[in-house]
């Protein structure tokens, strides 16, 4: 349920940038999502459909994009993205350290918006 808040704080971000560019609609809005998130594709769009009934994001696209996390190895100090959808445990390309630490993880950033 978290996903309500969520999409109520992106369309904040969406509507101001709207305004300072002096557009009358929001076409499309690029989410990029962290793989670590719990954030579920058809209820962000569900519950953006519903916050944003009656403003100019109304019927706007949400796309969704996946991202992996970024880490950096405590040994060689490589920094480097690993899709956790396909490996079990994180190692460094580099060097081959299981030695690592996550480095970013930001849920969600809004990358991309698309007004007229």
């Amino acid at each position: 349920m978290h996903e309500l808040s969520i999409t109520s704080a992106i369309l904040k971000t969406v509507l101001r940038h709207a305004r300072r560019q002096r557009a009358a609609r929001v076409h499309r809005i690029l989410l990029v999502v962290s793989e670590l998130s719990d954030l579920q594709p058809v209820w962000m769009q569900h519950y953006f459909d519903r916050v944003s009934r009656g403003s100019i994001a109304e019927r706007a696209r949400l796309e969704i994009e996946h991202q992996a996390p970024q880490f950096a190895c405590n040994d060689c100090s490589a920094g480097f993205a690993v899709s956790l959808r396909t490996v079990d445990r994180v190692v460094c390309p580099h060097c081959g350290s299981g030695s690592c630490t996550l480095t970013r993880r930001a849920d969600y950033i809004v990358e991309e918006i698309e007004v007229s």
